[in-house]
């Protein structure tokens, strides 16, 4: 953020590209600038997916999340066939569109993705702890009005075509560089 505040750029002439967005931290991080346009992209279609559904039907995921009895996290004989189930699903799901240019609205998976986020750790988050965090589902979801989320190989964007863009393209993680968040991608 403080780097691109340090380049004085006339964001109502420019068009804001995160290449390889994932939960889009960067995009998040930066002030809402009045760019001419904002490009979210992500070769991954689970995350290109729940971009979409928060900024197009956040409150269909809510009610979801809302709707759901939380209660299967708090036992592991009722948590882990559930965690698979999630698993298997969102695999199969991400397997079935990687080859897809289209982004998807799948508010089910987006769920499922959310879910997993929240209880697939060391610390599973209890809850309460959920809800607050869908309170910042608003919040992404007014940032996004002026987004256009892809889902496309980050190095379609790279092209010098036009001067007036600023490409964000953040490294990867350490321990994540293998990944790149697409299987066998390089």
């Amino acid at each position: 953020a403080n780097a691109v505040d340090a380049m004085e750029i006339p964001h109502e002439s420019f068009t804001l590209i995160d290449g390889c967005c994932a939960t889009c931290s960067l995009f998040f991080g930066l002030k809402t600038y009045p760019w001419k346009s904002v490009i979210l992209n992500d070769l991954n279609p689970l995350r290109a997916n729940f971009l979409n559904v928060i900024k197009t039907e956040p409150l269909k995921l809510i009610k979801r999340i809302l709707e759901s009895d939380l209660s299967f996290i708090e036992q592991p004989e009722t948590k882990n066939p559930k965690l698979s189930a999630y698993k298997k699903a969102i695999t199969n799901y991400a397997k079935k569109r990687a080859n897809y240019n289209k982004v998807d609205c799948n508010i089910d998976i987006a769920y499922k993705m959310f879910i997993i986020h929240c209880i697939d750790k060391a610390m599973i988050e209890k809850a309460d702890r959920i809800y607050q965090r869908i309170l910042r589902f608003l919040a992404a979801h007014l940032k996004l009005q002026n987004a256009i989320i892809t889902q496309q190989d980050c190095l379609s964007y790279l092209h010098n075509d036009d001067t007036n863009k600023l490409i964000l393209l953040d490294v990867p993680y350490i321990g994540s560089e293998h990944t790149c968040a697409v299987t066998g991608y390089k």
